[in-house]
């Protein structure tokens, strides 16, 4: 969203997870850095990230560092106005 760092954990959003996990061809993996979640909001075919608002919380209840300067990033860049 900002490119600020590389995250450890790649998260993606999908209204049909099990076709994403088809496609790429992803196996269980318990120490895997990839988690598919089912996406909660409409899908825009336009739209290559999650709300602003939510990737602020994922990375504000981290208990890394530097995952809590990149939400204070994303807060101050998409959601004060």
């Amino acid at each position: 969203m900002i490119h600020y760092m590389e995250p450890l954990t790649y998260t993606i959003y999908s209204k049909s997870p099990m076709d994403v996990i088809k496609k790429y061809r992803l196996r269980a993996d318990p120490q895997g850095s990839v988690e598919i979640l089912d996406s909660f909001w409409p899908l825009d075919s336009q739209q290559d990230c999650a709300p602003a608002l939510l990737v602020y919380a994922d990375l504000a209840a981290s208990p890394d560092p530097r995952c809590v300067e990149t939400a204070s990033l994303i807060r101050s860049r998409y959601l004060d106005s």
